[in-house]
């Protein structure tokens, strides 16, 4: 299993970053490489959802679990599908200078060589979504409506 952990402070309020994070139809508008999201069903606080990646020419289709306890977590796993196992979570705390965001990825392959390929890879994708995140959360902090 290959693993990635980013931790990092914005300027923001929690619920904009939350906002941001919980809008899983946006993903395909600022995540690297998510090419379609869909939300299939709401049951109270879950969420099942309908996944598209991609990396060059190739492409995953996967259906996904996505678990909000607002304010305080969203948690992204996989049903089916490939990759095997996919875990993806969002934590937010409040700070005196805005939200603490930790963002942690999980992905479990088949195959030895298909995980040294993801463990080379996992630090440089958990860092390219981290800057995207932080990206849309500015940009829909600039369009928010002053109160």
């Amino acid at each position: 299993m290959a693993r990635a952990v980013r931790c990092s402070v914005l300027p923001y309020d929690i619920d904009l970053v939350f906002d941001v994070a919980v809008d899983v139809e946006s993903y395909p508008r600022f995540l690297p490489d998510c090419k379609a999201a869909k939300v299939l069903r709401r049951d109270g606080n879950v969420l099942l959802c309908d996944n598209l990646y991609g990396w060059g020419p190739l492409t995953t289709h996967f259906r996904s679990r996505t678990t909000v306890n607002r304010p305080d977590d969203i948690t992204v796993r996989s049903l089916d599908g490939f990759p095997v196992r996919f875990l993806l979570r969002w934590a937010f705390a409040p700070r005196p200078d805005g939200t603490e965001v930790t963002f942690e990825m999980e992905l479990d392959l088949p195959g030895p060589g298909m995980k040294r390929l993801v463990r080379g890879l996992m630090d440089r994708k958990a860092r390219g979504i981290e800057v995207a995140f932080h990206r849309r959360v500015a940009e829909v902090a600039r369009q928010a409506p002053e109160p």
